[in-house]
């Protein structure tokens, strides 16, 4: 099977939502192109979709390892953060922080930027908050 076969189908069955089959897919391409990050982004969105955050965690780390553009590493930071906020802990909340900060310096559409700069506001008085209780 070619890669771009394994594109094919996973990239279809994240568009249906269909997050079993995705991750199957990915996963199959990883035993081929075990080095591939838009593979284990992909792993890792899938992973997300069924709620094994966990997992996901480990596949977007290793998306941001083998990251070969800065697209794919943006891409990976940010859904990184937004597997931390499932957590629902400070301690995740703070790792979601810094995961959102790196997505903002990565990030050179300012439309974009702005709205990270204001989900970074809005944690961090939420972060602050929770310190005054």
């Amino acid at each position: 099977m070619t890669l771009e076969l394994i594109d094919a189908y996973r990239l279809f069955f994240l568009e249906k939502e269909d997050f079993k089959n995705a991750l199957f897919y990915s996963e199959n391409g990883l035993k081929l192109f075990s080095d591939d990050s838009e593979l284990y982004q992909n792993k890792g969105f899938s992973l997300i979709g069924l709620e094994d955050y966990k997992n996901a965690e480990i596949a977007l780390k290793k998306a941001i390892q083998f990251g070969e553009n800065n697209e794919t590493i943006y891409m990976s930071h940010a859904m990184l953060a937004t597997c931390y906020l499932a957590y629902n802990t400070r301690d995740y909340q703070r790792k979601a922080l810094e995961e959102l900060k790196i997505v903002e310096g990565l990030n050179d559409d300012e439309e974009e930027k702005e709205e990270v700069s204001r989900l970074i506001k809005k944690l961090e008085d939420k972060l602050k908050d929770g310190r005054k209780k």
